[in-house]
């Protein structure tokens, strides 16, 4: 919501048609933006795991105020995104760029319709996968391990039960 609200309110400062500015923003948030937050959270878990910081360790939510502290630094990583972000736009090739990307569409109304709905329908549907693929692999990987281990030692135990009932 942050980004977007970013967005809609950068993409009239820019020269030209606001909803070609708003759709290369949104897709630079959605590549770029979309590495930089892969690299800010893995930085937090590295340093959760060096510094025993569990508050900050994307995707595990035992400790006190663990989600408060991963949300802000959630938004401040899209800050940080943004600010890249905006700085990028400024070079000369999205010219270029801003004349092909809604060249195909000559009303209005559906520029606004794919630029506003259908794009950001599926790259958001991406980009939460992305996200929440790199945000809980690690605690995928405890989960199936503790569920192997577990399974291990039920089988164990029922092995046992079966020779001593035998």
């Amino acid at each position: 919501m942050v980004i977007h609200m970013a967005n809609v309110y950068l993409a009239p400062l820019f020269q030209g048609d606001p909803c070609t500015w708003y759709i290369i923003n949104f897709l630079l948030d959605s590549t770029i933006g979309l590495f930089i937050i892969y690299i800010g959270i893995k930085t937090c878990q590295y340093l959760a795991r060096k510094k025993k910081w569990d508050a900050i360790n994307f995707g595990e939510y035992g400790a006190p105020k663990s989600w408060f502290y991963q949300t802000c630094i959630y938004v401040c990583l899209m800050v940080v995104v943004k600010l890249i972000t905006t700085l990028i736009i400024q070079f000369d090739v999205w010219d270029n760029v801003k004349n092909f990307v809604l060249s195909p569409f000559r009303d209005p109304r559906i520029e606004l319709a794919v630029v506003m709905l259908v794009i950001p329908f599926f790259v958001n549907i991406l980009i939460f996968w992305v996200t929440d693929n790199f945000l809980m692999r690690h605690t995928r990987k405890k989960r199936n391990t503790a569920a192997g281990s577990s399974h291990n030692a039920h089988s164990r135990e029922h092995s046992l039960l079966q020779k001593c009932l035998s």
